[in-house]
């Protein structure tokens, strides 16, 4: 449920655009009276990217593979 809360307030951040903190803090505020502690959350779960100050919104990751698939099974020689 965390993550799906992070993906919400992450796509109010717009891809390949720069935010600074205080941009982030603003954005969030509405949503808790500590926006330091979302701001965190999203950096932490891979919602949001940051350095030296400047934060974005990080690309969405495909899903990974259900641990049943590993990849090519035996393969089928039709005998």
């Amino acid at each position: 449920m965390l993550d799906a809360a992070c993906a919400f307030l992450a796509e109010r951040f717009e891809l390949d655009r720069l935010y600074d903190e205080a941009e982030v803090n603003a954005m969030l505020a509405e949503d808790a009276p500590d926006p330091a502690t979302l701001r965190r959350l999203l950096v932490d779960h891979g919602f949001l990217g940051r350095r030296n100050g400047v934060y974005w919104r990080e690309r969405p990751h495909p899903p990974p593979a259900p641990a049943w698939d590993t990849g090519p099974g035996p393969q089928h020689t039709g005998s």
